[in-house]
């Protein structure tokens, strides 16, 4: 079974980036372009894409 990948897009980022945790209790998650950690945002910030999710 392929795992599922998740991808968010920033409004204030042109490329998606890979969502690296996600903390429901605050709305906050934090993400990771080319190999670097970045900062927590908000989860208002992003739209997330959900990858190799089965569709069936």
């Amino acid at each position: 079974m392929k795992g599922l990948t998740i991808k968010a897009i920033l409004r204030n980022h042109s490329d998606p980036v890979d969502v690296t945790s996600i903390d429901f209790k605050t709305g906050t998650f934090t993400w990771d372009y080319r190999g670097h950690l970045e900062n927590v945002e908000s989860i208002d910030d992003a739209e997330f894409i959900v990858e190799g999710a089965d569709t069936k």
